[in-house]
């Protein structure tokens, strides 16, 4: 809608003789539609054509891949701490039962007794982000640089040669 939203008022003002009759009201629904099919394939462009580009998008991310990457790692569901909204929200799509928290979003409360792991995205560094490693202490009580670490990888959707990896550290049970 943005752009729509953005052109409409400069298509309205360039038109002289701009009273909103049958025409005009043609006129203006193919204008949308041209945009609305336009946006479309620039969106659908990007995914598609990812390799032609040179980089990635977010949504070739491979989370299923990862998920059940994770699973093989002894992750069945719990409680996740993930670096940010994004790679939270993508693990929840895959493990609709846990409770997912990032430093960036209100705190939820998690069951004490489930699982627990903390996530962050490794494609391009390795060590945890600082800011999950304090959220992590405060929110577990628990120093996460000290905790071993596992890397899951998987390729990205259409982008030969490109892979999206993530860090894992598995938290102790509460006492």
């Amino acid at each position: 809608m943005q752009p729509l939203l953005f052109a409409t008022p400069l298509y309205l003002v360039m038109l002289p003789w701009a009273r909103w009759n049958l025409t005009n009201a043609r006129r203006y629904a193919a204008f949308t539609a041209v945009v609305a099919v336009g946006t479309w394939a620039v969106i659908a462009g990007r995914v598609l054509h990812v390799s032609d580009r040179g980089s990635v998008s977010r949504l070739s991310a491979p989370y299923a891949a990862l998920a059940s990457q994770l699973r093989q790692a002894g992750f069945h569901g719990g409680h996740i701490m993930a670096q940010d909204r994004w790679v939270g929200g993508n693990l929840k799509l895959c493990f609709p039962e846990s409770v997912v928290e990032a430093p960036e979003v209100p705190s939820f409360a998690a069951p004490a007794d489930s699982d627990r792991v903390v996530v962050w995205n490794a494609t391009n560094q390795s060590e945890m982000p600082e800011m999950l490693r304090d959220f992590v202490r405060v929110r577990a009580g628990t120093d996460a640089g000290s905790l071993p670490t596992q890397w899951i990888e998987a390729p990205y959707s259409r982008a030969s040669g490109r892979s999206m990896r993530l860090g894992l550290s598995f938290l102790p049970h509460p006492p």
